[in-house]
């Protein structure tokens, strides 16, 4: 159902983005042709590839979720504040739920006799891991909800609260990625902000405090009252912090930096890290996003990305030139952008957030709030796609579109169509030494 749901949004997308002229350029300038090249030399990594049908698949998730991207964008720039906002509260409201849902679970636990593993405090995902990152994406926006609102009202109060929860389940979870990828975020907006981000870091400040608080008395304090020990994972955090920093991730590491020098230009092909850790039995990809792009999609794809993720910076710096000084909203705004996006680099040298759907999700998301508005800022939507590149921009558009449905759906069939069967036929345990499953698409994949 969600194959299907999926396939028929995009088709709708795809209408929709074809009868509008966009606002915000996806194809030219430095950027567009950096992304260009990314995803050209993708293909052509995928073509190579082991299993190319698999290797597609991740390259048309990642086209599509850019596609996805420039759309967010444009909506943003042609409806601005108001649109934005909007966003922002539908996302910040997905985080309210959740929070609701993690307080019913831990209503529940009170009421059994056993010891709750932090994971169950963090429902609906098979590792709380992948929910640690989406959190370095979600928390910010939710500070930036904070910022926005009058300390009086109670819309202040209510995002206070979901944000204070957020942190609590950081700590709960020892989410070291998440801790680092926000204080990265938090360090970089008081270099670069100074004065003008004193409101946005004083609610990550005070919302942390209470997050703290929050941590310490529902799990550790109630816990130990009621002779159940604590409900975290602080003390093997800190043991593995001290043991073994990395959690053993140079052995990873050290394989990617093989498959790179193996084929450096190329790469192994999209997803392909899952098809050479068997030999590690660690994980199916890096923990690291840039050694994930090198050995998988090559040197190549690296540069081109890293360079369009630089000059994006530039210009998101560079609208802060166009913000009055009074105007404390965009200003929030601008920390927010800064601070998600070197949380999202930071973050993603130590785990798989560039991987996770959820987090892409939410990747996705922040890039076309804050491509849009900073287009806005440098009123780039006055000047991009002219009447003379008439239907052909458009065209393409939608013409990328089908392409990474019908490459994506490629991916996925025929095994979708009875998934338990066909790794009851498929699956041996030499596939996964010791036993451990870590695959990259199904349990019983052709990796």
């Amino acid at each position: 159902m969600q194959i299907v749901f999926l396939t028929l949004a995009a088709l709708n997308t795809a209408v929709c983005a074809g009868l509008r002229k966009p606002l915000v350029s996806w194809y030219q300038g430095k950027v567009g042709f950096c992304i260009a090249i990314f995803f050209g030399v993708g293909f052509f990594s995928s073509l190579g590839a082991y299993s190319p049908r698999h290797a597609f698949h991740e390259w048309s998730s990642l086209l599509f979720l850019f596609l996805t991207t420039v759309l967010v964008a444009n909506c943003v720039a042609r409806q601005g504040t108001l649109l934005l906002d909007r966003l922002l509260l539908i996302s910040g409201a997905g985080c309210l739920l959740y929070a609701l849902h993690v307080a019913l679970v831990y209503s529940v636990m009170l009421q059994t006799s056993t010891t709750p593993h932090p994971g169950h405090f963090i429902p609906g995902f098979d590792n709380f891991r992948f929910f640690n990152h989406a959190q370095t994406v979600s928390l910010p926006s939710l500070i930036l909800l904070v910022a926005l609102a009058e300390r009086s009202s109670g819309a202040y109060r209510l995002w206070f609260a979901v944000a204070s929860v957020w942190w609590a389940l950081i700590f709960v979870t020892g989410a070291r990625g998440t801790v680092l990828g926000v204080l990265a975020g938090l360090m970089t907006v008081v270099a670069t902000r100074k004065g003008d981000s004193r409101r946005w870091v004083s609610e990550l400040l005070r919302t942390g405090l209470v997050g703290v608080v929050l941590y310490c008395v529902f799990f550790l304090a109630v816990p130990a009252v009621l002779g159940r020990g604590h409900w975290d994972q602080i003390s093997s955090v800190i043991n593995r912090s001290v043991t073994h920093p990395v959690s053993d991730r140079g052995r990873i590491w050290w394989l990617a930096v093989e498959m790179i020098s193996d084929s450096p230009l190329l790469g192994a092909g999209p997803a392909h890290f899952a098809h050479a850790a068997p030999k590690v039995d660690f994980g199916a990809h890096p923990h690291n996003w840039v050694l994930q792009i090198g050995a998988e999609w090559g040197l190549i794809a690296l540069l081109a990305l890293c360079v369009a993720v630089a000059l994006a910076f530039r210009a998101l710096l560079g609208s802060a030139a166009k913000i009055d000084s009074s105007d404390r909203a965009n200003h929030s705004m601008l920390c927010a952008w800064i601070s998600i996006g070197v949380g999202i680099l930071a973050d993603g040298l130590v785990s798989g957030l560039i991987v996770m759907p959820v987090s892409q999700l939410w990747i996705a998301l922040y890039l076309g709030l804050a491509w849009g508005w900073t287009a806005t800022r440098h009123n780039a939507y006055r000047e991009a796609a002219p009447p003379a590149q008439g239907w052909l921009p458009g065209c393409a558009f939608v013409g990328l579109i089908l392409l990474s449905i019908a490459l994506y759906l490629l991916g996925v069939f025929p095994e979708v169509k009875n998934l338990q069967q066909h790794e009851e036929e498929t699956f041996t345990p030499a596939m996964y030494p010791n036993g451990v499953l870590r695959p990259r698409i199904w349990s019983a994949g052709h990796f």
